[in-house]
């Protein structure tokens, strides 16, 4: 069955795909309005975010036996589950693997892989599961599942440029919606408990007090359906609009230093912060300016790592990009990324929230800092009568922030008055780009 999508969003769709050539040059402000149309675009199916959540939430609500758990991108894993203002009760892959769980499904479909997601989805529909599958309209289009087994599709509506924006459009929809099936469910009088964030005091004490409670015991107040995607849509709108009215000259001042530097032949790092944004390279179309180290960093330092595998070395003139969160790569499994880079001459670049003073203190004078303009408890949406706000917008805007840098540096480097080595480099990020777009022959058959 051919995923088929309103006028509305259908044109929103066909804008994104219009500016997506990988021969075009996109900068920052370029790759801005892209994200609008993407926030534009989500919005315009919160229609159809509704009616799936509801039939979700209708399922979870009348049998309780059912769990609800996420699969497909790493991206869409790690951002859905155990975070701030996220559902208490999702559970990861290898938990879901563990007999008998059995609940609804959310799936975010990967690039290159349908066939194999096919696969687990039909695994999935086998052992009784409903599944919620989320996907662009062309890789929904290549999994064939028995229409029973689906709940709903959800179109991610993102494009395919060489600055892409499958996980940016992933997370904002995941969270559209979240806010949706939690509306969903207090109209059925049930309110499943959400995390508050671990930066918050008291935070962790009642975390762990709600972790095996599947609604809470008070009546919630109803919430109509539409009203927490849009006022999450709208909360992205505007710490989006804050990032570029106060971070433009930053992202612009950050892509030169990269093209800079890497026309002087040194080695571009960038490492992911928490959740989704461990895996903002995820996908063939990543276009692979920086060379992501966020795994293999914690690899080397890991005891059964090989004595005779190479270790990651920073160099004078080195770029250490930090698309982070809330701190300073260095403890809390981060084995002294930072310092280790400025020891060996690179320059660090932190794109991190600022309010943290113990983080702060840590930043040195040679670093750029990029201030990520969310706060403390990273959740912006109000229930009335609930105990925290919801829906988390800090990885939506990471993603923001890599994807600019990305294409700012990508409109730099194409510039007439680069030398032919950086013209070099950036054909080679098209070639490679243009060869993940290809089609698998095996998906969609």
């Amino acid at each position: 069955m051919r995923i088929g999508v309103g006028l509305g969003l259908a044109a929103v769709l066909a804008s994104l795909a219009a500016a997506d050539p990988a021969t075009r040059s996109v900068d920052a402000l370029a790759y801005r309005q892209k994200i609008l149309r993407i926030l534009d675009a989500v919005e315009l199916q919160v229609p159809q975010l509704t009616a799936i959540a509801s039939a979700a939430a209708n399922h979870y609500v009348r049998d309780e036996t059912l769990g609800l758990g996420v699969d497909g991108t790493r991206c869409f894993i790690h951002e859905a589950s155990y975070r701030s203002g996220g559902l208490i009760g999702v559970s990861r892959p290898d938990q879901m693997e563990k007999a008998p769980w059995k609940g609804i499904v959310l799936y975010a479909l990967r690039e290159g892989q349908t066939t194999e997601d096919a696969k687990r989805l039909a695994g999935y529909a086998k052992r009784g599961c409903p599944l919620v599958i989320f996907g662009t309209e062309r890789l929904l289009n290549q999994v064939h599942l028995s229409e029973t087994a689906v709940l709903g599709k959800v179109v991610v509506p993102a494009g395919s440029a060489a600055a892409p924006t499958y996980p940016l459009a992933t997370m904002a929809t995941l969270w559209s919606w979240m806010g949706e099936f939690v509306a969903a469910c207090t109209r059925a009088e049930k309110m499943p408990p959400m995390y508050q964030s671990i930066r918050v005091p008291m935070a962790r004490a009642r975390n762990d007090q709600l972790r095996n409670v599947r609604f809470h015991a008070d009546k919630p107040r109803p919430m109509a359906g539409g009203a927490l995607a849009k006022a999450y849509l709208h909360s992205m709108r505007s710490r989006f609009e804050k990032l570029q009215q106060r971070q433009a000259a930053t992202i612009t001042r950050i892509a030169q230093l990269a093209v800079e530097r890497r026309r002087q032949g040194k080695r571009l790092f960038m490492v992911g912060g928490a959740h989704g944004a461990a895996y903002l390279t995820e996908g063939s179309n990543h276009p692979g300016l920086f060379e992501d180290i966020t795994q293999r960093w914690r690899q080397q330092h890991a005891k059964d790592y090989p004595p005779d595998h190479p270790k990651i070395a920073f160099k004078p003139g080195d770029i250490l990009l930090v698309v982070g969160y809330d701190y300073v790569p260095n403890t809390g499994g981060w084995f002294n990324l930072a310092d280790k880079a400025r020891q060996g001459g690179a320059t660090l670049i932190l794109c991190i929230a600022t309010f943290r003073p113990d983080q702060m203190s840590q930043v040195k004078p040679g670093d750029v800092l990029l201030n990520m303009p969310w706060g403390l408890g990273d959740a912006d949406v109000s229930l009335p009568g609930y105990d925290v706000k919801i829906l988390p917008t800090s990885n939506v805007l990471a993603a923001a922030v890599y994807g600019m840098i990305n294409a700012e540096m990508l409109a730099l480097a194409s510039a007439t008055t680069q030398p032919a080595s950086i013209h070099d480099w950036v054909r080679e990020v098209i070639d490679r780009k243009e060869e993940g777009d290809r089609p698998v022959a095996s998906e969609g058959q």
